[in-house]
């Protein structure tokens, strides 16, 4: 640092150009941040949205599949409705 004590105006020239290069790095270091802020925003409406249509189709599958549709397809293909079980079938060891 000798070097740096003879010229006062060299070690000036240091510290601003230390100070310009830690500004540069924290401005590129929120414009950064702020990219990351805006794409994980729109990761979160892609996602509500995907979750949303998601819900949608899982309730149309269900008025689908449900029961009264299964009873009617029963009674379209000649089933009839019953309690009537199948025979017991007994395990024997």
């Amino acid at each position: 640092m000798r070097v740096l004590d003879i010229a006062p105006s060299l070690r000036f020239a240091v510290w601003t150009l230390i100070a310009c290069i830690a500004v540069t790095f924290y401005v590129g270091h929120v414009y950064s941040t702020q990219a990351t802020l805006a794409e994980l925003q729109s990761e979160r409406r892609e996602n509500l949205r995907l979750r949303l249509t998601q819900d949608r189709l899982r309730g149309a599958f269900d008025r689908m599949t449900g029961p009264q549709q299964v009873m009617d397809g029963a009674a379209a293909l000649g089933l009839e409705e019953g309690i009537a079980y199948g025979p017991v079938i007994h395990n024997n060891n």
